[in-house]
């Protein structure tokens, strides 16, 4: 193969010269032919390079810099590379013996250096931090690319900062949702939601309301009645077990049942056939208004409905002739001459009294402040807040806002205490 290159270079430079001189033999005698390197047709271009600090670039004069280095470009004819170009002005040179013919060589370009930059020991970069692996069930792995769900290592999905999991999966829970159903599914959270166990893609909660496993728009007349999506006004109508009612003429009874309470009243959950403003409905009784008999509910707590109470403890009806209701207790006593206490009756005229709602004291003997009974010590005996004040040896004394006072040295005005006698 090499002698085979040389060959055709060779070939290839012989045509060449005899293109430019003509035929063998028209060369004047004496005159020598240009060494084939040299020749114009053999002129071959050197790249250029980057020059690196200390070595002159192409805008260099000739002979500065490091000696032998030619100017980037082309080689110019009849000079070896070994020889420098002329100069512009003509310079003396010390004469030199000749020198035998080189072999010609390519002209070599100094690669440019890399400067290295040393970083200060202060300043240098800390190696970077292990990650921190977790365990599931045994298996190592990296909890910022994995998360155990269910026992089972599951990607985390990308830009979640702490992703939840529903069953084996895990999910975004800022735009995603976990629906627990017959089996766990993850949800968009922006284009549907879950209703009762089952993915709804009706819209998302802010604009769909939830019926059962169904959705209806929330600003539409829709109402949900007993998981079924029914025509029906807010306010106006409501649902009476799968059906709707107005509110305005209508009502429901146990939930099943809708009537007109100008004709009829529901006792029990059974319509009774008869009106509504002559009788009233009391637990399991109804109570004919206009005689002695009254019903006595029960007292509910705040938020407590009453018909969500047994029947026989939603009413007992009573005469108060002889009886008396007493926080939701029939007791015995007239309403006519008798006043609750607690769970029982006192008379009204007398010298019992009931002290916060459930104790009695007799007032000859005892006195009550703020429900506190105290023991009178003499006539003259006056509470202030919880305690007795006995103004028999204490006349200068008063009470001003629960707060015991010496009205020589002091003012009450508007419930506070002033210095002075007076209140300007």
């Amino acid at each position: 193969m090499a002698w085979s290159v040389t060959a055709v270079f060779l070939t290839l430079a012989a045509l060449n010269c005899h293109a430019q001189q003509g035929p063998v033999g028209s060369q004047p005698p004496g005159q020598a032919l240009p060494p084939w390197p040299n020749h114009p047709a053999f002129q071959m271009p050197v790249a250029q390079t980057q020059q690196p600090a200390g070595i002159p670039g192409p805008s260099a004069q000739p002979g500065q810099g490091q000696p032998g280095l030619e100017q980037p470009g082309f080689l110019q004819p009849g000079l070896t590379p070994s020889q420098p170009a002329p100069s512009a002005q003509p310079t003396e040179t010390p004469p030199q013996q000749a020198q035998p013919a080189a072999t010609p060589s390519p002209v070599q370009t100094q690669a440019p250096t890399q400067q290295v930059v040393t970083i200060p020991p202060q300043t240098r970069l800390p190696p970077p931090r292990q990650p921190t692996l977790s365990y599931c069930i045994g298996r190592p792995f990296n909890p910022m690319y994995h998360t155990c769900c269910a026992g089972m290592l599951t990607p985390r999905p990308l830009g979640t900062r702490r992703p939840s999991c529903c069953g084996a999966v895990s999910f975004n829970n800022i735009t995603h949702g976990c629906c627990l159903g017959a089996t766990a599914r993850v949800f968009d959270r922006r284009i549907a939601q879950c209703c009762s166990g089952y993915v709804n893609t009706n819209g998302p909660a802010s604009l769909f309301q939830c019926c059962f496993d169904q959705a209806f728009e929330r600003h539409k007349d829709y109402l949900c009645c007993a998981g079924e999506v029914k025509n029906g006004r807010r306010g106006v109508d409501a649902c009476c077990g799968h059906e709707t009612f107005e509110l305005q003429n209508h009502a429901c009874c146990a939930d099943h049942t809708i009537y007109e309470p100008q004709d009829e009243m529901c006792c029990n959950g059974q319509i009774v056939g008869e009106p509504a403003l002559e009788n009233e409905c009391c637990g399991a009784d109804i109570i004919e208004l206009g005689q002695e008999l009254r019903c006595c509910r029960p007292q509910l707590r705040p938020g407590q409905n009453i018909n969500f109470l047994p029947i026989a403890m939603r009413g007992h009806k009573y005469d108060i002739m002889s009886q008396s209701c007493c926080a939701g207790w029939v007791v015995p006593g007239s309403e006519m001459n008798h006043f609750c206490c607690g769970r029982r009756t006192l008379p009204r005229y007398g010298t019992l009294a009931c002290c916060g709602g459930n104790a009695v004291y007799d007032i000859s003997s005892h006195i009550c402040c703020q429900g506190t009974v105290s023991q009178r010590t003499s006539n003259n005996v006056m509470c202030c807040g919880r305690r007795t004040i006995d103004l028999t040896n204490n006349k200068n004394l008063n009470c001003c806002n629960d707060s015991l006072y010496d009205m020589t040295k002091q003012t009450c005005c508007n419930q506070r205490l002033t210095a002075g006698l007076s209140c300007f």
